[in-house]
């Protein structure tokens, strides 16, 4: 179950986007945040739908201080104002999606489809790369026995050189 965050200040917009998304069937467990800072310590979640007119903060340099803070967290930005310039920025950021109100049903299912799996792709990628990992520490000494072999056969070394080769094993 993935972690979902709305972000607004308008309780109406949180409300619909609340009722408008089946979110236990995408697997998607929802909260709400007025203190988004605050709440995202507490919440760690893996979506995040915010709207970028925030008091105090707006949306896209909110998108930027999550994104610093923890690459994996897949941002979905909101906006009543869409400007070009706007969706640029949304890109460099680093967003999933741009959204305009009033935002349409199949338009945020794509883009929390996306986020998942974007969410993934990235956890198989961690699986992979740790298996890589395992595989090299199960092997490390037949690599370091083989290494060992190879010099001592093979070229006829100083033995400062050779004691080079032993301090790297």
């Amino acid at each position: 179950m993935y972690r979902v965050m709305i972000i607004d200040d308008d309780k109406t917009i949180r409300e619909h986007l609340k009722e408008i998304i089946p979110w236990k069937e995408l697997g998607l467990e929802l909260s709400e945040g007025e203190e988004a800072m605050a709440c995202f310590v507490q919440e760690e979640p893996h979506i995040i739908i915010t709207d970028i007119n925030i008091p105090l903060i707006d949306g896209m340099e909110l998108a930027r201080r999550f994104s610093e803070r923890e690459k994996d967290i897949q941002v979905i930005l909101i906006t009543g104002f869409g400007t070009l310039d706007y969706a640029r920025e949304a890109i460099k950021a680093g967003t999933v999606d741009f959204l305009l109100k009033p935002i349409e049903v199949d338009e945020l299912l794509n883009a929390l489809n996306k986020a998942i799996e974007n969410i993934k792709k990235k956890a198989e990628e961690l699986a992979k790369f740790q298996r890589m990992e395992e595989i090299l520490q199960e092997n490390l000494p037949i690599l370091q026995d083989r290494y060992l072999l190879e010099v001592l056969e093979g070229v006829e070394e100083s033995e400062e050189e050779l004691l080079r080769h032993f301090e790297k094993l």
